[in-house]
């Protein structure tokens, strides 16, 4: 028996093509059944089946840092000295500015700094806008059952007019075509001032993406300090600055812990509220005296913030009147009534 098989794949392809058209199907959401929070990969940075931006300045470390990540959640590294909770994921590294050879030579280093033993990372050299090098990317993901995947950078992965809506709009729909986590390095919009800072391009980088890290560095040395800060959290309250030490060598970097509120380059990012009991651990202290180690937050909203903290109880005010100071109960002494 003859077929038609011209025919019998003009309407395979029809039906294909209309199967794509209608899209994801509708379904019915009923708040009786059991809430799911949305899951981390490497919390709280990485959400799970979502777009992650971490963005910076050059130089800042943001693809080593990102590298930690890719080791973190590869092995899965459960027991960093790091303080980061890991679920285990198959991480692709797409790459838009260096080369094998420079990005091996990073993680090599990152890995040897960890002691972990010999690692893998999955590599792809990437020379198109990511939304026109779709159906390639999407291949390599299933031939090495990849799920996650590292954008380095978004200007070049993006393309085109950065400040303008649609290169980020046609990198993220693509990324969304994947099904997969994304972390996408980005770069810090130049001209700003020691306030929250925001990505290069158009505003829809942050738009788009679930859950934004904001990352600094302060040259120490043959160390880098890093500090984290989140700038948009989408499904629960913004996590603490956080800060870490990148150590180099030769053929090593290692990572350490870093408390964020020694590293003097980064205390007039922390929060104004931060920073006025930092200021206290010392002891008790005037406006005037705390107001002199604020030199940088305007007045209405420094003294704003000592009455909302007094309210709060955050921190005891101590006389009335010019007399007044502030301290924290932990660093006050009541040798003759401790419950004052």
């Amino acid at each position: 028996e003859k077929h038609d098989w011209q025919a019998i794949i003009d309407q395979l392809c029809y039906h294909v093509q209309e199967k794509a058209r209608e899209g994801d199907p509708v379904v019915e959401l009923w708040t009786n059944e059991e809430l799911k929070p949305p899951t981390y990969l490497v919390y709280p940075m990485v959400m799970l089946n979502q777009p992650n931006v971490l963005f910076g300045p050059p130089e800042s470390g943001k693809t080593q840092w990102a590298m930690v990540l890719v080791l973190a959640m590869s092995l899965p590294w459960t027991n960093n000295p790091l303080g980061l909770i890991v679920s285990r994921a198959h991480p692709l590294w797409l790459d838009y500015e260096a080369d094998r050879d420079t990005t091996l030579f990073n993680f090599t280093r990152i890995v040897r700094g960890a002691n972990v033993g010999d690692c893998s990372l999955n590599y792809r050299r990437c020379r198109l806008p990511l939304a026109d090098d779709i159906e390639a990317i999407a291949n390599h993901m299933a031939r090495i059952g990849a799920n996650t995947i590292f954008v380095d950078s978004a200007a070049k992965a993006a393309g085109g007019d950065l400040f303008g809506g649609e290169s980020p709009t046609r990198m993220f729909t693509a990324i969304d075509q994947l099904k997969c986590t994304s972390v996408i390095l980005a770069h810090t919009s130049k001209g700003q001032g020691v306030g929250k800072k925001t990505i290069y391009g158009s505003m829809f980088f942050e738009a788009y993406a679930r859950s934004v890290w904001e990352m600094r560095a302060s040259p120490d040395g043959d160390s880098l300090n890093i500090g984290l800060w989140d700038n948009k959290a989408n499904f629960r309250r913004k996590h603490d600055p956080m800060a870490f030490q990148l150590n180099y060598d030769s053929d090593s970097i290692s990572v350490v812990i870093q408390d964020i509120k020694t590293v003097e380059d980064f205390m007039a990012h922390l929060s104004t509220s931060a920073r006025i009991i930092e200021a206290l651990r010392s002891g008790a202290k005037s406006p005037k005296e705390l107001k002199d180690l604020l030199p940088d937050v305007a007045a209405a909203t420094f003294y704003a913030e000592l009455a909302r903290m007094s309210n709060r109880k955050k921190i005891v005010k101590i006389g009335a009147g010019k007399e007044v100071s502030y301290g924290l109960l932990s660093t006050l002494q009541f040798p003759n009534n401790p419950s004052t």
